[in-house]
């Protein structure tokens, strides 16, 4: 899972170690009677009390992108944690959400500042099921606790969930065909031809430093969708030095990170990286900072801008037309040339092969 998508260590790696041991079934709700509160269960089996629909939401998890787009924009949002208003700094959700750069704050990091919670009243929060110890501790109001092993279909089960508690059921499904449409598509095109599995290492990154992503990563069923291979062998984000990753000299490197402290070219610039392969040959790409959790809108284009980085010989140049019937189809956003260029991270790309099938065309 993307915990942001690359958040501290190993972003995935961090909640995969409380995720993958709680159930996923799908939710259920149980309605009250009278003044009695309605009951959701949330994604960990827990019975959650609350009153009605909530209306003042305390995101401490990084699903506020899902939320937003499902509940059509972020008015029942009261506050957010760093981690709970990530995302929404990403794919210009922010152009699209404006009133989500004033969100209150409620703590750095991952961490719930009580005092500031208890300041802002919500009726409800909305964290990861690894913080549900310390935020009910504080006596803080009802936690509904979101989980994912960052899958496919653990992370349509999240959206599925967001879509039954933020009222949106039908959006939420609408949606979600449309994506699995668009998915189809893309998979039928790439089984039509007869294409290599590239080998791809993909190196996390953050203000702190750089390891190789481990092998359960929100990029390996995306990845094997596109028609690759993770490499990783760890099941944990690890440390490296340049003579391991040597030994495997994967055909690309892809660097997966919510920051701009890495880009390809800092790669180029570096002799000690030149043994590699993907570098010599200009492999290396930064994945476009899509958020996570809004799989349904976000994952067909990841998953063609995969396709067309890793199989330029074969995969059509749709991915620019993609972006744009998406924007406007989900958001009714007229998404502007430059602004797809920042969303496919495209200036950050240009020193690496195959970058040219995603330029903007001039007109004709």
């Amino acid at each position: 899972m993307r915990f942001a998508r690359d958040y501290g260590v190993s972003g995935l790696a961090c909640i995969c170690a409380f995720a993958l041991a709680l159930a996923l079934a799908a939710p259920r709700t149980h309605a009250g009677s009278g003044n009695a509160p309605a009951f959701v269960e949330d994604m960990t089996g827990r019975r959650v009390a609350l009153n009605g629909r909530p209306r003042r939401i305390l995101f401490s998890a990084n699903v506020m992108p899902a939320f937003a787009t499902l509940a059509g924009g972020v008015g029942r949002v009261a506050a957010a944690t760093w981690l709970g208003r990530s995302g929404m700094d990403g794919a210009l959700l922010e152009q699209i959400f404006p009133a989500s750069r004033d969100i209150a704050f409620a703590g750095a990091g991952t961490s719930l500042d009580p005092e500031r919670a208890l300041l802002i009243a919500p009726d409800a929060i909305f964290g990861w099921a690894f913080q549900k110890s310390a935020i009910e501790s504080a006596a803080l109001p009802a936690f509904v606790a979101f989980a994912t092993d960052g899958t496919l279909d653990a992370d349509a089960r999240l959206w599925d969930f967001m879509g039954q508690i933020s009222g949106a059921s039908a959006a939420a499904e609408a949606l979600r065909a449309r994506g699995d449409a668009t998915l189809a598509a893309i998979a039928s095109r790439l089984a039509s031809e007869t294409v290599a599995r590239p080998r791809v290492l993909i190196l996390v990154s953050n203000l702190q430093g750089m390891w190789i992503g481990p092998r359960i990563h929100s990029l390996t069923t995306r990845l094997a969708l596109a028609g690759a291979e993770n490499v990783a062998t760890s099941a944990r984000a690890s440390l490296f030095n340049i003579e391991q990753i040597a030994r495997i000299d994967p055909d690309v490197i892809l660097i997966s990170t919510n920051f701009a402290n890495l880009v390809p070219a800092d790669l180029y610039r570096q002799k000690q990286w030149r043994m590699l392969r993907a570098t010599r040959e200009r492999r290396v790409y930064l994945q476009p900072h899509f958020p996570a959790f809004a799989g349904p809108v976000f994952d067909p284009l990841l998953i063609q801008w995969l396709a067309e980085t890793l199989h330029p010989e074969t995969a059509p140049g749709q991915l620019r037309n993609l972006v744009r019937a998406s924007y406007l189809d989900v958001w009714g956003y007229r998404i502007g040339e430059a602004e797809i260029d920042r969303v496919l991270n495209v200036v950050e790309n240009s020193t690496s092969a195959s970058h040219a099938p995603f330029l903007a065309q001039p007109a004709r």
